[in-house]
């Protein structure tokens, strides 16, 4: 086996172990109002009037504001969860060489991974 093939069974099977977690998760309020902030907004200038008070990264509402013009399912946020930890892993795996900005990205993802494990 390739080492090429060996990595895309790896995201293979951490895109199945992870979306029979994440599709079990119910939502939190607040996901869902984050949701519901990007849903609302008419455009671009009225989504960061909205989001001035909220707690999540400026740039997880403005992926998800092309998806609110697709469907009205918040549980597509989670596809797009999934999806980028996918994306993620695949680019660790591949491109070693960008150690410096997959550490930054692992960093700035770490302090949402003790919230994701407490949630009970």
């Amino acid at each position: 086996m390739t080492a090429g093939a060996r990595r895309a069974a790896l995201v293979a099977v951490f895109f199945v172990v992870a979306a029979a977690t994440i599709f079990r998760h119910e939502m939190w309020m607040d996901e869902l109002n984050t949701w519901d902030v990007v849903r609302d907004a008419t455009g671009l200038g009225s989504l960061f009037a909205n989001m001035h008070l909220e707690v999540h990264p400026a740039l997880w509402y403005l992926a998800l504001f092309p998806l609110t013009r697709v469907t009205a399912d918040p549980r597509s946020m989670q596809l797009l969860h999934l999806l980028i930890l996918c994306l993620k892993l695949f680019l660790l795996g591949q491109y070693k060489i960008a150690k410096p900005l997959l550490d930054a990205l692992l960093e700035a993802n770490r302090s949402h991974l003790p919230r994701f494990f407490n949630r009970g």
